[in-house]
């Protein structure tokens, strides 16, 4: 069962302490005084289970929450039941202090060095991690080059030293309305890892050349240098591309590129489309938090060229080194979605009969492309609640070290490879791709290999589905709080599900609640 769980000191006595668990399906635990840690009656405290007696367990207190802001130690109390923490251990920290924010003369040998290359990266306003810079030239065969750089964590972060243990055990950074948590400490990720404007930074490159039709004719891939030439923002992009004269002058070394990226962009889409890729497009609101940690508004985030630009080609650099690896025959760690299961489709079905919406044909072996046509035939306005109960019936996307394909995207081989600051599987592959680009792989390391990635593949599915689990309770506590906020007011709203004991509905922002049978 569980170990740690977090409450609330309900009482003292002379030897023991009260703990009532936020989480009513377990019973109250007594902590002796002794391991009370400093902790007082009302407190929220984080208890780890030393035994499991089935009327009261005992356990002791290994964290007590307290904050100038009540609302902060409510979100510790929720992310401490997944065992996530904003702190790094002291040694990961004094490690990644003794990390040189020099590149030396050493590290470059054997670089390609693309420092006078046009890259430049575009993240959201709010972005202080870039992992991920873009180039684009003409060939003169009418081809494309296409570069995707990408931060060279595993230069810093070697397999088996503490940061690396550390981020193995965290597998991803976890992002809330009011905190980060990192999977590798400030100092690498703000600083030494991230693409920064005008500085040099040490990447992996895939460079794709990519012809008019959106086909990779031939690729690179290797170690290289890069001197980001400009940080841009989506929505700075997303005006240039609409033709904005002041930015357009402001970055007139852009423009071309940028114009030549969104045709690529463009095509590469089609060819997606043309196989069968899903898109759900569910819109998932950014919450924005005041000074007081109170939700100020959701935030639709737009979709705009300059987001479709930048998913397009790191939908394509994570297929290119996901193909090149597993024509290789190299251990690797890919990201595979599978097929739905035919139950779930069929369950889908009846559900869209109720709809008036056709959707049937083979269940087992049911093409991508067909749900994509019966995606695109829904009508707008029943398209929110359709696409998520569809997307329901999906299966969720994880990580293997078999290449078994990812069905929403059509794609016979993927990967992730675009991330390695905020997520363990990219780190994982970097370092294959480094072993591999320094002929390091002999017999015997391609044997230590495959079972790393099994064990790298597992933990990194795990963490992400808790890492998921963790933001989505904490969002959902967020809205909890606001919608007591506007008690009284009327809202439209969608039914958003059907239980026997009543309704749930779902509202333009996003908040969910239920409805009981007698309350209709």
């Amino acid at each position: 069962g569980l170990n740690i769980v977090v409450g609330k000191v309900i009482d003292i006595t002379s030897n023991f302490a009260l703990i009532s668990p936020d989480n009513k399906r377990v019973n109250s635990i007594a902590v002796r005084n002794s391991d009370l840690l400093g902790a007082k009656k009302g407190d929220k405290v984080v208890v780890q289970i030393i035994k499991h007696n089935p009327k009261m367990p005992e356990g002791k207190i290994i964290e007590v929450l307290l904050s100038d802001n009540p609302i902060n130690v409510d979100v510790l109390s929720i992310v401490r039941e997944f065992e996530l923490y904003e702190e790094f251990p002291k040694e990961v920290l004094v490690s990644a202090d003794k990390i040189s924010k020099k590149i030396t003369d050493e590290q470059l040998k054997n670089r390609l060095d693309l420092r006078e290359l046009n890259t430049f990266t575009i993240d959201g306003e709010d972005a202080r991690d870039f992992d991920d810079a873009i180039s684009i030239e003409d060939c003169e065969d009418g081809c494309k080059l296409l570069g995707v750089h990408i931060a060279d964590v595993g230069e810093y972060v070697p397999y088996g030293s503490v940061i690396d243990r550390e981020a193995f055990k965290r597998g991803t950074s976890t992002y809330f309305p009011n905190a980060v948590f990192p999977m590798i400490p400030k100092q690498l990720s703000n600083d030494i890892c991230s693409l920064k404007e005008g500085e040099d930074r040490l990447t992996l490159s895939c460079l794709m050349k990519i012809d008019s039709s959106g086909n990779v004719v031939s690729h690179k891939i290797c170690e290289s240098v890069i001197k980001s030439k400009a940080r841009m923002t989506y929505t700075n992009v997303a005006k240039m591309l609409d033709g904005d004269e002041e930015l357009n002058k402001k970055y007139n070394f852009l423009v071309d590129d940028l114009l030549k990226m969104k045709q690529l962009a463009l095509t590469l889409e089609k060819v997606r489309e043309h196989r069968g890729s899903l898109n759900f497009d569910i819109p998932e609101p950014k919450i924005i938090l005041d000074d007081n940690l109170e939700i100020e508004k959701f935030e639709k985030r737009p979709n705009t060229m300059a987001d479709r630009i930048i998913e397009s080609f790191m939908l394509i650099a994570n297929e290119t080194v996901a193909r090149e690896f597993k024509t290789r025959k190299i251990p690797f760690v890919y990201r595979i979605h599978e097929k739905p299961n035919s139950e779930k489709l069929e369950a889908f079905a009846e559900f869209a009969t109720s709809f008036g919406l056709r959707f049937g044909g083979d269940f087992d072996k049911m093409p991508a492309k067909k749900i994509q046509k019966f995606l695109a035939s829904v009508p707008q306005e029943k398209s929110a609640v359709v696409n998520k109960v569809l997307l329901r019936s999906m299966q969720k996307a994880k990580y293997s070290s078999e290449c078994l394909g990812h069905y929403g995207l059509g794609a016979e081989y993927y990967c992730h490879f675009t991330s390695p600051i905020r997520r363990y599987p990219d780190l994982t592959i970097h370092r294959i791709i480094k072993e591999f680009l320094h002929k390091e792989l002999n017999q015997k390391n391609i044997k230590n290999l495959k079972n790393f990635v099994v064990e790298s593949a597992n933990q990194s599915s795990i963490r992400e589905a808790i890492s998921d689990k963790a933001e989505m309770m904490v969002d959902e506590y967020f809205k909890a709080r606001f919608m007591q906020t506007q008690k009284g007011k009327i809202f439209d709203g969608i039914i958003s599900g059907v239980t026997e004991r009543g309704i749930y509905v779902e509202l333009d922002n996003t908040c969910e609640g239920f409805i009981s049978v007698y309350n209709l």
